[in-house]
């Protein structure tokens, strides 16, 4: 018979190997321990611990997220907001997140993306526009960067 503090040590070990990989929200480790049998008060208290010790932040958590949506894999606001909902990040923190994610430089990564798979074979001004909505930017922002395109393409580039 395993005791509560064993079986909470276990938890521990469990959450700290499951956010040593990358960052993760605190819903995804609650989700973790939880497929992992253990119990909703061995749960909170583990993630009160990390919390406590700063292994796990929503906010710096959203910080580090859009940031690799904007250098490693530019996204939009939209999908960069998707996917935080769906790690079960607040509304408000993914609002205060996209603060930081100026329409200026949503427009910067759209036009650089269109710019690199146009040249592309096969890759017309259709193509590239569904690419880019699917990787959620802003239907506005597209089509001015499909007007800047063609005009760049149109006037001999």
């Amino acid at each position: 018979m395993t005791s509560y503090w064993e079986l909470k040590a276990r938890a521990k070990d469990d959450a700290l190997n499951y956010i040593s990989y990358r960052p993760r929200s605190v819903w995804e480790v609650r989700k973790k321990l939880s497929e992992k049998g253990y119990g909703n008060k061995i749960i909170s208290e583990v993630i009160v611990f990390l919390e406590e010790y700063k292994f796990i932040d929503d906010r710096e958590f959203s910080r580090l997220w859009m940031r690799s949506r904007t250098i490693d894999k530019p996204s939009g606001r939209r999908k960069i907001s998707y996917e935080l909902f769906q790690k079960g990040i607040s509304r408000n923190i993914i609002e205060e997140c996209l603060d930081d994610y100026p329409l200026e430089l949503e427009k910067q990564l759209a036009c650089s993306l269109a710019e690199k798979i146009l040249p592309r074979k096969g890759y017309d001004l259709k193509k590239v526009q569904g690419f880019l909505l699917r990787r959620g930017f802003d239907y506005n922002i597209v089509k001015r960067v499909l007007a800047e395109i063609s005009g760049i393409k149109n006037n001999g580039n």
